[in-house]
């Protein structure tokens, strides 16, 4: 039985954030943002598939204006970078603030068979969809002839 990258992941931060949950509950009357919410580097969360003809990547970015988002794909790297504006609050302040806002930039390997000359990339309810063509020639290896 195989196991999702959620299920690890929860599993990892489980002890964690039950920690955290107590010392906060002990010694704190607000809550604080939890620790998983803390980890920009792997913003904006991705699942990586594939199908017998494509690889696929899904990037979460709802509520970004596309035109503020750039992808690049060079040496078996996909990189996602962009901005979204730092919301000015009126009144009070934050306990917690889990939205994401600033710039990011994050690179995700692909395997050496995604065709980045055959890319395409669309956009739907906040998922920004990024397919590459399947090219199991590159997993040829090739004869190089000595002059």
């Amino acid at each position: 039985m195989s196991r999702s990258l959620i299920d690890i992941e929860d599993s990892f931060y489980e002890p964690l954030h039950r920690m955290q949950e107590e010392l906060t509950n002990n010694f704190w009357d607000w809550p604080f943002t939890s620790i998983r919410a803390t980890g920009h580097k792997s913003y904006p969360p991705a699942n990586l598939g594939h199908t017998d003809d494509k690889v696929i990547v899904y990037l979460f970015v709802p509520g970004f204006d596309l035109a503020s988002i750039e992808l690049n794909a060079r040496h078996g790297l996909l990189t996602i970078s962009g901005q979204r504006p730092i919301p000015k609050s009126e009144k009070g302040k934050y306990y917690a603030n889990e939205r994401f806002s600033g710039e990011f930039h994050r690179s995700i390997s692909l395997p050496d068979y995604a065709d980045p000359d055959q890319a395409e990339a669309s956009y739907r309810d906040g998922i920004l969809t990024v397919s590459f063509r399947r090219n199991d020639d590159a997993l040829s290896p090739k004869k190089i002839e000595i002059k």
